[in-house]
């Protein structure tokens, strides 16, 4: 998951530490902020939306890392006749799969140019900010989200069970297997 997480909803929490083996323990009370005027509900909301898509940019991460491993094993391996044409087609299978989950922008201006996919439009998740309950709007914009998150999701695992295949074929030929090809628990 990212580095950040989402922050606590106002509440007494215990905070546990050990320091060279001692164990340490104190209590603190997160307050509301002040500029708000939010019920403990919509604390609560804006933490679980912004829990929930944090997990879900860490599962996209793990996806395009594993894509990644897959590609850069794909493009190295040295195969011939029927096996290269199954690799060939791995390959060309990995192309759509990756497509679904980022735009892969290199350039501060690709995102002005064209469009993002999942990793690049996941809902607002508060990181660095305040962490605003989720308007019915953003609820809207999380159901068509959703569904993109869950049909990529279903894709790539669908794809990681193809390269099984191709994985048994290249053990038989002596070859290396796909790096990579693990699936994500959505």
């Amino acid at each position: 998951r990212p580095a950040r997480w989402p922050a606590v909803v106002p509440g007494t929490y215990t905070v546990r530490l050990t320091i060279d083996g001692k164990p340490l323990e104190r209590q603190l009370t997160v307050k509301s902020d002040p500029r708000f005027d939010w019920t403990q509900a919509q604390y609560q909301a804006g933490y679980e939306y912004a829990k929930k898509y944090s997990i879900v940019y860490g599962k996209i991460d793990e996806a395009l890392n594993n894509l990644d491993a897959i590609r850069k094993s794909l493009d190295s391996l040295k195969a011939s006749g029927a096996l290269a044409t199954q690799v060939a087609s791995a390959r060309g299978a990995w192309q759509p799969i990756f497509d679904a989950f980022t735009a892969d922008y290199h350039n501060d201006e690709d995102s002005i140019q064209r469009g993002g996919s999942l990793r690049e439009s996941v809902p607002g998740t508060g990181f660095g900010g305040v962490q605003w309950p989720p308007t019915a709007a953003q609820l809207d914009y999380t159901k068509r989200f959703d569904d993109a998150y869950d049909a990529a999701m279903s894709g790539y695992n669908s794809y990681v069970t193809t390269l099984e295949k191709l994985n048994g074929a290249l053990k038989a030929a002596g070859l290396k297997p796909v790096e990579g090809a693990r699936s994500v628990t959505p």
